[in-house]
């Protein structure tokens, strides 16, 4: 099981738009890229997608190989998050000074990570929505 902040899971449930972005619901985890991270709502544990154990395809820290995206919440890395908005800045650090920026801006106080930043500046970027309480909210 991966440690997670609990405030960073209900962060991800809540990005809908970006839970919109894995494939479709229908299809089992362990048919994912490798690297991906998971919430599993059912057992509440989180696991990654991986290449530990090559003959399932996932690693051995998921014990339920019946899991479907439907029972989960995708946890994108700060990569994944970073790659969700590279293409609104011209040059890479561009992206870093407007990222920190907002950091300082909007993120102090409720982030205890590098996601937790990046997903926040993800949400403002894209979708125009800040953290407020439990819920993502328009600005």
């Amino acid at each position: 099981m991966i440690n997670i902040p609990k405030e960073y899971i209900l962060q991800c449930e809540k990005a809908v738009e970006i839970q919109l972005l894995i494939p479709s619901p229908s299809d089992n985890c362990y048919n994912l890229p490798v690297g991906c991270y998971f919430y599993n709502k059912k057992t509440m544990e989180s696991f990654c997608v991986g290449d530990v154990n090559e003959s399932r395809g996932i690693c051995d820290c998921c014990e339920d190989w019946d899991i479907t995206l439907e029972e989960c919440i995708w946890l994108p890395r700060q990569d994944q998050l970073q790659e969700m908005i590279q293409d609104r800045f011209q040059r890479p650090q561009d992206l870093c000074v407007v990222a920190l920026e907002l950091f300082r801006a909007t993120a102090v106080g409720y982030c205890s990570s590098m996601e937790q930043l990046w997903l926040a500046f993800v949400m403002k970027e894209k979708y125009n929505k800040i953290w407020k309480e439990k819920d993502w909210v328009k600005q």
